[in-house]
């Protein structure tokens, strides 16, 4: 590596002067030098940072010089060159590689194909190595590529004859038999096929926590969401996921519906509802209906009845065209798929039973689905073996649901806040449902809505004091968890803070009048016998900040004087130095 840095890409000019003069020359440089950085040892950090920091001037020589037209010829060559290199199809397809060089290199890649794309999309097997290479999710690359491939159908490739897609590992040997194979002689790929590639943790947490704020197209282009990766990068990209799902429906041959539902089509489709995207809306609404016409046609599955009830029933509360859903209903419907596919489990009866009768009135998409009184009646009054299982559904739901101020009130309307507070001192509670308990709390913590709720109906300061002095088992091993109550106490007030910081320059008590004081009192409860430095700079900071958004000496006094009665003395010694 002492010959670092392998060529000059810095002098833009140069390369062009070198392109009109000596094009062989030139190849040749972009061969030793991709030659040489793939070639390094990507265990050595310093090596790879610094084969990152050239393949990066070089992406950058490219940007400035690619749209040329005089560039044609050197950014087809350069694109055949990666495209067939095995070592860089090798860090495309396999995710274990460095994951930040192969970042760089989709960079390049999708750059090179920008910047001539009249071009590029005429190049051979170009999109058979995109869909390859793409997993469908919402991470950063991937992302990249679903712009790519929006791209190449904005300038007139046509996509149809790649549909259904297949995608990732299966879509590169997919790709590959295709490439041994004469195309009149080649199979469709079957439904198992093409949802081989779907993940079912993947999906499963793209179900519970639907991107709802992503945009189908932002000014006729995918957009990529840098700031949504850390949330949602193991999450399937509704922007890919939900056109999928409308070509395999809108095939005018037999769909195996049973299937469809199984792999989690139906699922997604409506979890698709809560979407603030009127786009992403509409093609949810019609693999719905596209779905239902396949069931009323079809002759199989034998409970093909059940699915044509459930989406009659979505129907039947639907008030405007591509009405959007809230969250609180979608992650129920997705939740109450999951009970109807399993008959043999403890609480289909009563889920079959709930849609049947569901049937003679319409969906109330403005309150609380009525099967959460019934599930938290039969967690009272079912057996030791499935009332357990009740619980764990409607704590998950619930935590899953909380996305927007609408379903925080359509929760608190229906007492679901109260009812899960007393359920966690409730000797009815199963033990590994109480960090369940506590994380729906949290999550209702970190929205505005939330915290009104918990603060304000539901005296929250109150009842963490009470698991300060009684009965706690948040970490499930019969102690207190102060860890736990303190992040929680925290949420609320930079949920506050965040809120008041926005909304208001004057001067006041955050919140409402009482709130600093309250906040203070079960911080130094929860503090004591702390040694924890950062939760004790944490304090710090906290107190600060209330005590100087008030004037009222009486205020600051009491505060302070709560502080210093309930931190025991050496904790006041670290706090005053």
């Amino acid at each position: 590596m002492s010959n670092y840095p392998i060529g000059d890409w810095s002098d833009h000019q140069n390369i062009l002067q070198l392109l009109v003069n000596d094009f062989s020359a030139l190849e040749k440089k972009v061969k030793i030098f991709l030659k040489k950085v793939l070639k390094v040892n990507y265990a050595d950090q310093n090596e790879l940072q610094i084969v990152i920091s050239n393949l990066k001037n070089f992406q950058d020589c490219i940007e400035n010089i690619g749209s040329k037209p005089e560039c044609s010829d050197f950014i087809i060559f350069i694109l055949d060159l990666v495209v067939g290199h095995s070592r860089i199809r090798e860090i495309f397809l396999e995710n274990p590689n460095p994951r930040e060089l192969r970042i760089v290199l989709i960079e390049l890649f999708c750059l090179l194909c920008s910047c001539q794309i009249e071009l590029a999309k005429d190049r051979e097997n170009l999109i058979d190595f995109v869909l390859g290479t793409y997993n469908a999710t919402l991470s950063y690359h991937d992302q990249l590529l679903l712009q790519l491939l929006f791209k190449f159908e904005s300038a007139g490739l046509n996509l149809q004859r790649y549909q259904p897609f297949m995608w990732g590992v299966n879509g590169a040997s997919f790709y590959a038999a295709k490439q041994s194979q004469k195309l009149a002689f080649l199979k469709l790929p079957t439904i198992e096929q093409t949802f081989k590639g779907i993940n079912t943790q993947r999906l499963a947490a793209s179900l519970s926590w639907f991107p709802i704020h992503l945009k189908m197209f932002t000014d006729s282009q995918i957009e990529i969401y840098l700031s949504i990766e850390d949330d949602y990068s193991n999450c399937y990209d509704p922007r890919f996921i939900l056109p999928m799902f409308h070509h395999f429906l809108s095939n005018q041959t037999i769909v195996k519906c049973h299937k469809f539902i199984s792999f989690g089509g139906l699922s997604y489709a409506i979890a698709s509802l809560s979407s603030e995207c009127e786009h992403l809306r509409e093609i949810a609404y019609k693999i719905l209906s596209q779905l239902h016409h396949h069931l009323e046609c079809a002759s199989y599955p034998q409970d093909r009845q059940l699915w044509i009830g459930l989406i009659d029933y979505i129907r039947s509360g639907l008030t405007e065209p591509n009405q959007r859903i809230d969250c609180i209903h979608t992650v129920f419907l997705v939740n109450f798929i999951e009970i109807l596919s399993n008959p043999l489990g403890p609480m289909f009866p009563s889920a079959r039973e709930y849609l049947i009768r569901s049937q003679f009135k319409p969906y109330n998409f403005k309150m609380l689905p009525a099967y959460y009184r019934i599930a938290m009646h039969l967690v009272s009054t079912s057996s030791v073996k499935s009332y357990t299982e009740f619980q764990k559904f409607i704590i998950i739901w619930i935590n899953d649901s909380l996305r927007t101020g609408n379903d925080i009130r359509q929760c608190h309307r229906k007492g679901v806040f109260n009812d899960m507070l007393i359920l966690y001192n409730s000797p009815l509670c199963a033990v590994e449902n109480r960090p369940l308990i506590m994380n729906l709390i949290l999550t209702a913590a970190k929205l505005y809505d939330g915290i009104k709720v918990l603060c304000l109906e539901c005296a929250i300061f109150t009842w963490i004091k009470h698991q300060l002095i009684t009965f706690t088992s948040i970490d499930g091993t019969g102690g207190t968890n102060k860890g736990l109550l303190f992040k929680l106490v925290v949420t609320i007030w930079q949920t506050a803070k965040t809120k008041t910081d926005n909304i208001d320059s004057v001067k006041r008590n955050i919140f409402y009048q009482s709130f600093g004081y309250e906040l203070i009192d079960v911080l130094t409860r929860i503090m004591y016998k702390c040694q924890d430095r950062e939760r004790i700079d944490k304090f710090t900071q906290i107190m600060e900040h209330i005590l100087s958004q008030t004037n009222d000496e009486l205020y600051v006094k009491n505060i302070k004087f709560n502080a210093c009665f309930n931190l025991p003395f050496n904790l006041r010694t670290i706090l005053s130095s």
